[in-house]
């Protein structure tokens, strides 16, 4: 986690929503399905699990528990496992003995129950909300793309330990090639290392978002602002009309924070920011 960090930006363009949501000082957190990158959130087990795999959860979740005799009882099948493995049955065999053993109390094969927890754990990613955020609140392509082509504006947050983005939000990590996480992270023990892999990662194609999340367990739903509202950039394509909209809807709201205008630097591509009253 950076320490430089100090405010985190959000762009959005002018439209009903946007300005009704600036009136109640909220902000949209997306499900999965509504992010613009289809490898964004979804999770990446194996549809085709193998004999061994399936033991391997089988094992993992009868020990995985704080529970003391059912921490024993994992134990106990664990060595129940690797005593039929050390007889040199391969484990198709020894998957067949533990369904043959188990099913009665299970209800169900090894394998079908492995298959329902991981399209739980695969519906709990698809309903999450996502609420994405940049560090730079003055890259061209952003604006572009989130703002209307410089016609919408751009929300600063305050980044403090005591707010929800200080106490929640994380950065993305970019990477070369998409992480392949085991059955074994997805299945009875996912917790925040899936988070990381599934929610926290991006390819390094959009690197140049310097995103951070915040993640919530409902998603397609308005949430109080995760910070104090310190800053509003306004695009430097937007109307007048509009910017009167952002700031009645912005003073409706109760917040009072700094007013930047976007503008071109005269001898290179990029921009600042410019003290509006």
């Amino acid at each position: 986690m950076s320490n430089k960090i100090e405010v985190l930006y959000k762009y959005r363009l002018v439209d009903d929503n946007s300005v009704d949501a600036l009136s109640k000082g909220v902000l949209w957190y997306s499900k999965p399905a509504g992010l613009n990158d289809p490898h964004d959130v979804a999770p990446r087990w194996k549809k085709e699990l193998t004999d061994t795999e399936v033991l391997e959860d089988f094992v993992l979740k009868r020990g995985n528990s704080d529970n003391a005799e059912a921490k024993a009882a994992g134990e106990a099948i664990a060595k129940f496992v690797a005593k039929l493995r050390s007889k040199g049955w391969n484990d198709s065999r020894v998957l067949r003995k533990v369904d043959a053993t188990f099913m009665p109390q299970d209800g169900k094969p090894q394998r079908e129950l492995l298959q329902d927890t991981l399209y739980y754990n695969e519906t709990v990613f698809a309903n999450m909300g996502v609420l994405s955020l940049s560090e730079d609140p003055k890259h061209a392509v952003m604006w572009g793309s989130y703002s209307n082509s410089h016609r919408g504006f751009c929300l600063g947050f305050e980044y403090h330990e005591t707010n929800v983005l200080g106490q929640y939000a994380n950065p993305i990590r970019y990477l070369d090639k998409m992480p392949k996480p085991s059955v074994k992270l997805f299945s009875h023990d996912a917790g925040e290392e899936a988070i990381d892999h599934i929610a926290l990662t991006k390819s390094k194609a959009w690197e140049y978002e310097q995103e951070w999340r915040v993640l919530k367990s409902g998603g397609n739903k308005l949430f109080p602002y995760p910070g104090k509202l310190v800053e509003v950039i306004l695009g430097m394509h937007i109307s007048d009309e509009d910017e009167t909209r952002v700031r009645n809807a912005i003073r409706e709201s109760g917040y009072s924070p700094n007013y930047y205008k976007l503008k071109s630097l005269e001898d290179d591509y990029g921009y600042e920011l410019v003290p509006q009253s």
